[in-house]
């Protein structure tokens, strides 16, 4: 890398407002398109110009796909926990209408703390949860 010395310039306002309004590395710009007039000759600012517009284009597009394969890692992610807390939730639900089952009728009330425990286990009113577990005793059975 070749050494830098510090200079001073003026440019249009507008000029600069343009060139921070689209992240353009200022001293780079005006580096290469110095070089390429020294070297060459002959100004070329325009092909030069362009020719940085591309890479800069080229690096906002390649941290833009970075950005978009994180949030889809980020969205996988979180649709798999989602998946697996609904699995969780209905695990419980169905535990605790085996629960509530294997009582007996006469015991499968709202004020019952079990059940009322296991409603909450399973995020359920203690309504809910009883009218999934329907009374499977016919009348008559006394078991």
């Amino acid at each position: 890398m070749s050494e830098k010395k510090r200079t001073g310039i003026s440019i249009d306002a507008h000029v600069l407002d343009q060139l921070k309004a689209r992240n353009v590395n200022v001293s780079g710009l005006i580096n290469e398109l110095l070089s390429a007039h020294v070297n060459d000759g002959m100004p070329v600012p325009e092909d030069t110009a362009r020719k940085l517009r591309i890479q800069q284009l080229e690096r906002e597009i390649e941290d833009l796909e970075n950005r978009l394969k994180a949030k889809r890692n980020e969205l996988e992610r979180v649709e798999q926990a989602k998946a697996e807390q609904e699995q969780q939730q209905e695990q419980a639900r169905r535990e605790a209408v085996e629960f509530v089952k294997s009582i007996r009728p006469n015991f499968r009330t709202v004020d019952n703390s079990e059940i009322q425990k296991k409603a909450e286990e399973a995020d359920m009113t203690v309504e809910e949860l009883l009218d999934e577990a329907p009374d499977e005793h016919q009348p008559g059975d006394f078991s």
